[in-house]
């Protein structure tokens, strides 16, 4: 009956800790964001959606787009900026219909430094994306 009652009782908080460390080794080592996976960090960053995408040097914007593809264009790029996965930046370029064999792909997270009310952008993610 003791066995019965630990497992129900440590079952739980040992899922939860597992996660949490799987999420953990996922940031650091795989670069993935923090809100993916449970969204453990989601606490500890700005959300992804304040980041900035560049291809070549450009500035990714939806200035001058239709409401539809303006739409379109933003879901695409928050699905990178959350998770820059070859799949998602490949659905990014191929919409943006680049037409060169490689692509630089950027991104960049805005920081803030309310002592010195300094705003600067660093680099989070980086690679350069081949077309097949």
């Amino acid at each position: 009956m003791k066995r019965k009652k630990f497992i129900q009782y440590w079952s739980v908080p040992t899922l939860l800790f597992l996660v949490a460390c799987f999420q953990i080794y996922q940031v650091e080592f795989e670069e993935k964001s923090r809100w993916k996976g449970g969204g453990f960090g989601m606490y500890t960053t700005i959300h992804p959606f304040n980041d900035e995408i560049w291809i070549d040097d450009e500035f990714v914007s939806t200035k001058n787009l239709s409401k539809r593809d303006s739409l379109e264009l933003q879901i695409l790029t928050l699905k990178v900026k959350v998770h820059p996965s070859k799949h998602q930046i490949k659905n990014l370029v191929n919409w943006l219909d680049i037409e060169k064999d490689s692509v630089k792909i950027q991104i960049f997270k805005p920081q803030f430094d309310l002592e010195n009310s300094v705003y600067t952008k660093t680099l989070r993610y980086e690679t350069t994306y081949k077309q097949d």
